[in-house]
């Protein structure tokens, strides 16, 4: 029994589709998740939120810089906050 399966071009067409749409879907989700992920421990070391006056607050955010961070996926542009 032959098990090979040829594929026609228009279902070649989707399936490259849908993988290309996957994949930036799977870069997406993971540069949103190390900017979240930055944020939250931004928040936590300055002990208040962007733009928060508090009495405990432990300094500022002073700006960011960019990193690029190269996963299976392709590379992401992430965005790393500065504090002083």
């Amino acid at each position: 029994m032959n098990m090979d399966v040829s594929l026609t071009a228009n279902t070649q067409q989707r399936q490259e589709t849908f993988w290309t749409w996957m994949d930036n879907m799977v870069r997406q989700l993971a540069g949103n998740l190390i900017g979240r992920t930055l944020d939250m421990e931004m928040q936590a070391h300055l002990q208040a939120g962007w733009n928060q006056r508090t009495e405990g607050r432990r300094g500022y955010r002073n700006g960011y810089y960019s990193r690029r961070l190269t996963t299976p996926h392709g590379v992401l542009d992430v965005k790393i906050e500065e504090c002083a």
